[in-house]
């Protein structure tokens, strides 16, 4: 049996959330995913990862976990063949039972092919009941991931599996306008409700004009979709003069009480930069962790989910 899960995922009412991340259930333990990517970003990326590039992450959980473990990442052209008895899946998965597969894909190209395969007798289906959890990742290249070695290590995909949320991905590769991109977004399309939004709000290559211009309509537009907005930025010492940008363009807005601004700008310093960033202009894995863990800490405060 073959499933197509762009084709699935298309045919779906998804609301827009979730457009990157596939949930299979499956209950053979052999099986193969066919890929091909497209639209390769351009440049000179050398912190990031082969997989994060033009490949694949492949995650599982047994039918009695809420944890998701790595599987492996595949940057090859051909396809990726797994036989699940290598991880003793049979200790957890009885005979024909079935159990989850996560399929993450690239970040610096676009999946055009995604397919996976079983034997014949076997069943294979796209998971895609959304979570009642539903948050929004708006932002540039920190929060693209751009800097990871694996999607999987993307902060954003960490609170999905982590929190069992339900993401509409709005972030952009651009690195002068992303802000830009996420209003014109905003202003063609209808979006629906969502938890709680987290905004990328600044970045050390970003054009200050474009903060300007767009950010008080970016944040207007996503208070209408977000009961909760939690904004951040991460600048370097050189760059920390826009954070009068930001103040300069949210002082009427930190008025409301749903919305707050987090600075992870110590990622830079001496205690974690080393760990934490490539450049000035690019954050790690470990970044993204920090990242993680503060942002999962403060969804879970304002929301009062119990996770």
């Amino acid at each position: 049996m073959l499933l197509d899960l762009l084709k699935s995922k298309d045919a779906s009412d998804n609301l827009g959330y979730d457009t990157s991340i596939f949930k299979v259930r499956l209950n053979s333990q052999k099986f193969k995913v066919f890929y091909e990517v497209e639209e390769i970003q351009k440049g000179y990326y050398q912190q990031v990862g082969v997989t994060a590039r033009y490949g694949i992450m492949i995650l599982y959980k047994y039918p009695d976990s809420d944890t998701w473990y790595n599987l492996d990442s595949y940057g090859r052209r051909n396809a990726a063949s797994v036989n699940m008895k290598k991880y003793n899946i049979d200790k957890h998965v009885p005979t024909n039972g079935e159990y989850q597969l996560m399929i993450l894909g690239p970040i610096l190209s676009q999946l055009k092919t995604l397919k996976i395969q079983v034997p014949e007798n076997s069943t294979v289906q796209l998971d895609n009941e959304l979570s009642e959890r539903k948050v929004v990742i708006a932002g540039g290249i920190y929060s693209k991931g751009i800097g990871c070695t694996t999607a999987g290590l993307r902060f954003s995909n960490i609170l999905s599996r982590n929190l069992d949320l339900s993401v509409m991905d709005l972030t952009y590769k651009n690195r002068k306008s992303y802000l830009k991109d996420i209003h014109d977004f905003y202003e063609n399309n209808i979006i629906s409700q969502a938890d709680v939004g987290v905004l990328e709000l600044h970045y050390a290559l970003q054009d200050d004009e474009i903060v300007n211009e767009y950010l008080k309509d970016v944040i207007r537009y996503m208070k209408k979709q977000c009961v909760h907005l939690i904004c951040w930025y991460c600048l370097p010492k050189t760059k920390l003069y826009k954070q009068a940008v930001i103040y300069d363009n949210l002082m009427d807005e930190l008025e409301d009480d749903n919305i707050e601004v987090m600075d992870f700008s110590f990622l830079h310093d001496e205690q974690h930069g080393d760990m934490c960033t490539a450049s000035p202009y690019f954050i790690t894995d470990a970044a993204h962790v920090l990242i993680y863990q503060k942002l999962r800490e403060r969804i879970q405060e304002v929301t009062k989910w119990n996770i």
